[in-house]
């Protein structure tokens, strides 16, 4: 029995999509019962992941979020197709990050090491 089965990804969906289904299915067809988290904003809150979060929102006729990167549904709406006779609900969570200075990134504030200190 594992606890914690996580499926990595390469964040390319020409390469994951396959892997991914084929987790999701064995996944929810065994005898526990499972829930699956998603981070549909697909990373960290960076510099870099902010220009490409904002260019999609462009491109794509979305505002640019303050607090957060735009998420994508690819993952999510396959995850649903493969798996959503298992579905019994859908959480929407933000996690917030208090003492994050004004300039400053929550991954560079609260790093691994932070955690543990």
């Amino acid at each position: 029995m594992k606890l914690l089965d996580f499926i990595f990804l390469h964040r390319n969906w020409a390469k994951d999509k396959k892997k991914f289904g084929r987790r999701l299915r064995r996944l929810f067809y065994g005898e526990l019962p499972v829930s699956l988290v998603v981070f549909p904003e697909g990373t960290t809150i960076c510099e870099e992941a902010i220009e490409k979060s904002n260019k999609f929102a462009d491109e794509n006729g979305l505002p640019h979020p303050v607090h957060t990167l735009v998420p994508r549904i690819t993952g999510l709406q396959y995850a649903l197709e493969c798996i959503g006779e298992h579905v019994d609900g859908i959480w929407d969570i933000t996690i917030g990050y208090e003492d994050v200075p004004k300039d400053e990134y929550p991954e560079n504030v609260f790093g691994l090491f932070s955690l543990f200190g």
